[in-house]
């Protein structure tokens, strides 16, 4: 269909020129999340790291130290939903060198040896949904994709960061500049917990994080950049 013809001819041509370029272009104290009565997970069970603005009562704002230790990158006027059903108003992103080197690192969203990979992924690209999708993504393409890889961080004692959906990683494009390590090359781009049913099943989303901050698409198996949110 002409959007998966159109991806492929950005790929080729940045393919030439990059080797980063095969990408698709588009216009408790333990840190365990607790549990209701009714099964949701709270957020006001987290615990907050030390400095943090749920720590000190004050309302969280952009650019504030959130309770994962991350930076607050959105904040939102009325609660959504969040963490299988709990309510939230605020996102964090893990800060720089989250895993242990100087640049994010860059992954595939999913092997092609994964069941996930060649068929559609039913996912959401709503803000709060991010958490729902990367448990999916887990389940189709396992640990070593990029929501196993996000999974697997607990930054601040906690382990309930995930993979951003398309509207969660659009709204930390835009407040990039109060977050460290992910505005500074033109070629970055970062996957997002979505695919566009309008698609091919063997593409995932991207936003790249240059001036323009395109929405884009690019094969499953290649790779681009990731960075763990988490709402609270």
């Amino acid at each position: 269909m002409p959007p998966t013809w159109g991806l492929r001819t950005c790929i080729l041509l940045l393919s030439l020129t990059t080797p980063l370029a095969l990408i698709a272009c588009s216009g408790a104290s333990n840190g365990t999340p607790q549990s209701s009565s009714s099964g949701q997970v709270l957020a006001s069970d987290q615990p907050a790291a030390a400095g943090s603005c749920e720590e000190t009562g004050n309302p969280c704002a952009v650019g504030d130290t959130g309770p994962g230790g991350g930076i607050v990158f959105y904040v939102a006027d009325e609660p959504f939903t969040c963490l299988d059903g709990a309510q939230c108003t605020v996102l964090e992103v893990a800060p720089a060198g989250w895993n242990g080197t100087d640049v994010d690192p860059e992954v595939a969203w999913c092997q092609v040896d994964q069941p996930g990979y060649a068929a559609p992924v039913d996912l959401d690209p709503a803000i709060g949904a991010g958490w729902s999708n990367t448990l999916t993504i887990n389940q189709e393409c396992g640990a070593d994709s990029a929501a196993g890889i996000v999974l697997a961080y607990q930054g601040g004692g906690l382990d309930d960061w995930y993979l951003p959906s398309k509207d969660e990683l659009a709204a930390l494009y835009q407040a990039r500049s109060s977050v460290a390590g992910m505005d500074g090359d033109p070629l970055s781009y970062y996957w997002a917990s979505w695919q566009d049913p309008g698609q091919d099943a063997i593409n995932a989303a991207v936003q790249f994080f240059d001036d323009e901050g395109l929405p884009g698409a690019t094969f499953k198996d290649l790779t681009a950049r990731l960075r763990p949110i988490r709402s609270f």
